[in-house]
């Protein structure tokens, strides 16, 4: 895969009814990202919908402490920092 990916980075903790809603909002864009990478700070309570959505569990690495860590681990990629109670416009 060639750089930069688009990569949309969305901590979460058990707000999962907000994660979905937001997932729809993505999925109608007309550039979708390469990734949706979430950050399940519930430790395990979300399952993948779909195949271009990641899902990282954590215990609780904090609004802040997740946005660090995806921009560690995507450095060479686009990242958009979303939080689940956010919803996407076209």
């Amino acid at each position: 895969m060639s750089y930069p990916r688009i990569i949309l980075g969305i901590p979460t903790i058990s707000r999962f009814d907000l994660l979905s809603r937001l997932i729809t909002s993505i999925n109608i864009q007309s550039r979708k990202p390469d990734l949706i990478f979430v950050i399940d700070n519930s430790n395990g309570g979300y399952k993948k919908t779909q195949d271009n959505i990641e899902v990282f569990k954590t215990n609780n690495l904090g609004v802040a402490g997740s946005w660090n860590f995806m921009m560690k681990i995507f450095e060479k990629d686009l990242l958009i920092l979303v939080n689940d109670d956010n919803k996407l416009i076209p």
